[in-house]
């Protein structure tokens, strides 16, 4: 939406060209003269100031870009800043100025800079309200594009995350009818939107065929993805195993995917071939501590018990707040370590104290231990 507020200067002739212009060489004189510490700031400003309202935002024209718009947010801290230089200029070290070189050219390159930013703050301070949220902004740009189908998706997706499902639906509903009606090609995002506002109105069926339906080019990674959950939500595991595993096959990174499967076969009764999904999971980013979690139930129920147990503990060492690890891996340590699973429980106490399943597994440890056992 900058773009709309701000149209850009495409040609030379355009008189904000040379205000730009002015702007920039002013900040470069007193970037000469200020002191050591204000350089560094007056250069940054003056390297930006010209991409806020003078160089076009990589965005289309028709769709609005609400993280282009935060570019406008310079000329208010240039304004912020220009108006200390000012002030700085015209304090004791006038007198000392005076002495040594004229005062004017500082007291004109300021005002002229000054000059230029005020109303491009003014400006930036109107449009505070619009700023409330990523919601708010989509729907100001709604309100400036007519017949957007894009920026009608974008702000459905707001709506989705705002828990606003009935509204988001009936917008991206709307914006994939006037797009096809229009001959244009929708977006398989946006068929992904529809499938997922429908399917929150409990409509899963509908979500389904929504889809299903999509011809196999337009079968993306996400496409199959959400198409598997959407088949597991109803139920059908064999279909939603065949959905996921697709998509892993469609994009070979694709994390939420491999852990989907895991999930799915872990489930299925499926441990091994649960935790080769998991352990694809793990090599696509080690440091997610679900993945980890996941291989260790499946490796658990392999049989794989030293396996299981040191993923336990990694999911532990990678998200110690998460409770379900802790206690998975305080009962696979209890076999070789009590005292360890002891200290596990304990400071999952420490983090979560009113948290029943760490009572619940710490009064299981202490009876398997008995009145003579250590922990």
């Amino acid at each position: 939406s900058i773009y709309l507020q701000f149209p850009p200067a495409l040609s030379v002739d355009d008189p904000r060209v040379t205000m730009g212009l002015a702007v920039v060489l002013s900040l470069v004189y007193l970037a000469q003269i200020a002191p050591r510490a204000g350089r560094l700031g007056l250069a940054v400003l003056a390297s930006f100031l010209p991409l806020a309202n003078l160089v076009r935002v990589a965005a289309p024209r028709d769709m609005g870009f609400p993280l282009a718009e935060r570019f406008i947010y310079l000329p208010s801290a240039l304004l912020a800043l220009l108006v200390v230089w000012g002030l700085f200029a015209l304090a004791g070290p006038l007198a000392r100025t005076l002495s040594r070189r004229p005062v004017w050219p500082k007291l004109l390159a300021t005002g002229l800079a000054i000059t230029a930013a005020t109303p491009l703050a003014i400006a930036t301070t109107a449009r505070l309200p619009v700023w409330r949220g990523e919601l708010s902004l989509f729907q100001d740009t709604m309100r400036k594009v007519d017949n957007a189908p894009l920026v009608e998706w974008l702000t459905a997706g707001a709506l989705r995350r705002a828990g606003r499902d009935h509204e988001a639906h009936n917008l991206v509903a709307g914006a994939v009818r006037r797009a096809r009606s229009a001959g244009d090609t929708v977006p398989v995002g946006m068929i992904v939107t529809l499938a997922n506002t429908t399917a929150a109105r409990g409509e899963l069926v509908g979500a389904t065929q929504l889809l299903s339906d999509l011809p196999a080019p337009q079968r993306t990674a996400l496409v199959l993805y959400n198409l598997g959950v959407l088949y597991e939500t109803q139920g059908h595991m064999v279909e939603a195993e065949a959905a996921f595993d697709a998509a892993t096959q469609r994009r070979s990174d694709y994390l939420v995917a491999w852990l989907a499967l895991g999930v799915n076969r872990l489930r299925g009764g499926r441990a091994e071939a649960a935790a080769a999904a998991f352990q694809q999971a793990c090599a696509i980013d080690p440091r997610h501590g679900d993945a980890w979690f996941g291989l260790g139930l499946s490796l658990r129920a392999a049989g794989a018990a030293d396996g299981s147990r040191e993923a336990l503990l990694e999911a532990v060492r990678l998200d110690p707040d998460a409770t379900s690890p802790r206690i998975d891996a305080a009962a696979a340590l209890a076999v070789v370590d009590p005292q360890g699973a002891l200290r596990l429980l304990k400071e999952g106490a420490r983090r979560h104290p009113d948290d029943p399943r760490i009572d619940r597994a710490l009064i299981l440890l202490r009876a398997q231990a008995g009145p003579g056992g250590s922990p």
